[in-house]
């Protein structure tokens, strides 16, 4: 069984936005006024979002020895800190642009991590393609599950394997 172990992220502090479930999140370098909803859950935040931690840590175990991993729909890049700990390289996707940036400054401290911003339901060719990859709580969110399947495909390798949930 996985354990959880000290990760080496930048979380943010947050302050109450007057708006219902809107938090500015403060970075060292950067505030970002996220959503706190079902699409999306936020270290350190409850909300409707499921926390997901424990599949990505199960993932882990199932996708050895893979060397690299991509987490496709990261948002806001929990997972992906719980996969940078466990492969030598990984990578985390999302289309929300304020999901990118909150993942980018809470893993800016992880190294060799990678988070692009795209759409997985589009036909575009992913810039780099990896041994396996995650795909956890997306597909609920998608309007086109099996275009987004087909784009989870052009992540991997030809031998790469997907861990769905």
């Amino acid at each position: 069984m996985a354990t959880a172990i000290a990760l080496p992220v930048v979380p943010p502090r947050y302050q109450r936005s007057p708006k219902a479930h809107v938090f500015s999140a403060n970075f060292p370098d950067a505030t970002l006024n996220v959503e706190c909803g079902r699409a999306r859950c936020y270290p350190g935040l409850t909300g409707d979002a499921p926390d997901t931690r424990a599949l990505y840590l199960y993932a882990a175990e199932l996708l050895e020895p893979a060397r690299s991993v991509v987490d496709l729909g990261c948002g806001s890049g929990m997972g992906t800190a719980e996969l940078s700990s466990r492969f030598a390289r990984v990578s985390g996707v999302d289309s929300d642009p304020v999901a990118v940036g909150f993942a980018r400054q809470y893993l800016t401290r992880v190294h060799d991590a990678r988070i692009v911003q795209a759409d997985l339901g589009a036909a575009a060719p992913a810039p780099e393609r990896h041994d396996a990859g995650c795909l956890v709580d997306v597909l609920g969110h998608s309007s086109a599950p099996v275009e987004v399947l087909r784009g989870a495909r052009r992540w991997l390798s030809d031998s790469g394997r997907l861990f769905l949930a």
